[in-house]
């Protein structure tokens, strides 16, 4: 048999053992401590994650339901329009936003969007606009009752044509274009109407002058859309969408719900999406192939008229909105067979005035910006 360890081969073998075990037994409590503590942060940062969401729709609810509606009718007029503009949008296309599709939908549908504004006067909001300007006041809650009505009354006539057939692209011409000075002349009674607190929409907005010329030019695509009026729901539909959707925004800038810079960024999106589907509308389903490039003619050529410098000659019509667009809208009625005939000799010459015309709009918007950045400029040079 082996001679027994000595005691200091027993220490050189069995020492370090437990010094071993006694340092892993060491580490497993401080992970697990970590571990824990791990948890209990994640669990208090979702906690707090699901406080702050919560809170946040708790300050929405109480800024947003108040005690002017009390049953909650605008609420839920609001609610329904929504629901109707996903259905609608969905749906572009040939099918015309389904109102070609779902025609007995067509009157309830312009019931809805009417009665959302409708009982939008039951709130008291102040009657002096903001400096930002993009917050609800009285004087454009009656422009877009105003400029929503124009929109509803055209497709009230697309439905009374596909309904009864009872009209032709004159016929059409020369209702829309009424319904365009009468919109026109409507909306200067409600500008009117508020004294001193009257104010212009686009120009009352603190942005950029190139964002404000923007805002401005798709206004004139809108009216050139409405008085080229071509016999599609959708044309008109998307303008009803925007005017509602930025009464909305301009109501959470009012309640402190959102930023003024993401509330514009908005409405040009809106903007934006309106003139791409204005722009397939036109392209597809217009009367002729170049439908598309007739609207753009007319919105450039209002833009540089209305929006650009003034010429000794022609500024008596640049002044006078109604005697602009009453014109426009007669050269529009009396070439509308040119316009229509989809000949491509025709389609190459109002793509050759549609090339110059945006040219135009592009150099009045150069000029407008540098004339509001000139200032800036000097005063840097001088400094």
């Amino acid at each position: 048999q082996p001679p027994p360890l000595t005691p200091s081969l027993a220490d050189h073998h069995t020492g370090p053992q437990p010094a071993t075990m006694t340092a892993k037994t060491e580490v497993h409590p401080e992970k697990a401590a970590n571990g824990e503590a791990s948890k209990r942060t994640a669990a208090s940062a979702a906690s707090s994650g699901a406080s702050k969401n919560g809170a946040a729709l708790s300050v929405w609810y109480k800024r947003l339901f108040t005690h002017e509606d009390p049953q909650n009718v605008h609420k839920t007029m609001g609610f329904l329009v929504l629901a109707s503009y996903v259905f609608r949008i969905a749906q572009v296309g040939a099918s015309d936003m389904g109102f070609a599709t779902h025609p007995e939908w067509t009157l309830p549908t312009l019931l809805l969007h009417f009665a959302l504004n409708a009982t939008s006067f039951v709130f008291h909001i102040p009657v002096q606009r903001i400096n930002t300007g993009y917050r609800i006041w009285p004087e454009y809650r009656l422009h877009s009752m105003v400029f929503l009505s124009r929109s509803l009354l055209l497709l009230l006539l697309v439905y009374l044509e596909d309904t009864y057939k009872p009209s032709s692209p004159q016929y059409r011409l020369d209702s829309n274009l009424l319904v365009a000075l009468a919109t026109m002349a409507a909306a200067d009674l409600c500008s009117n109407s508020q004294g001193k607190y009257r104010s212009s929409t686009i120009r009352g907005f603190e942005t950029p002058a190139a964002v404000k010329y923007f805002f401005s030019v798709m206004q004139m695509y809108a009216t050139g859309g409405c008085i080229l009026g071509i016999a599609r729901y959708s044309t008109q539909f998307v303008f009803v969408m925007i005017i509602q959707l930025n009464a909305f925004l301009m109501t959470i800038r009012r309640k402190n719900l959102a930023s003024h810079n993401l509330l514009i960024f908005l409405y040009g999106a809106m903007l934006t999406i309106g003139f791409f589907v204005c722009d397939y509308e036109h392209r597809y389903f217009g009367p002729s192939p170049y439908t598309y490039l007739v609207s753009g003619c007319i919105a450039h050529t209002a833009s540089v008229l209305r929006l650009g410098p003034r010429w000794p000659l022609l500024k008596h019509i640049q002044n006078n909105k109604y005697l602009l667009w009453g014109i426009i809208g007669l050269l529009v009625r009396q070439l509308r067979p040119f316009l229509d005939n989809g000949d491509p000799q025709n389609g190459r010459m109002i793509g050759a005035y549609w090339v110059v015309s945006l040219l135009g709009v592009i150099v009045i918007g150069a000029l407008k910006h540098l004339k509001k950045t000139k200032p800036v400029a000097e005063t840097k040079k001088e400094d």
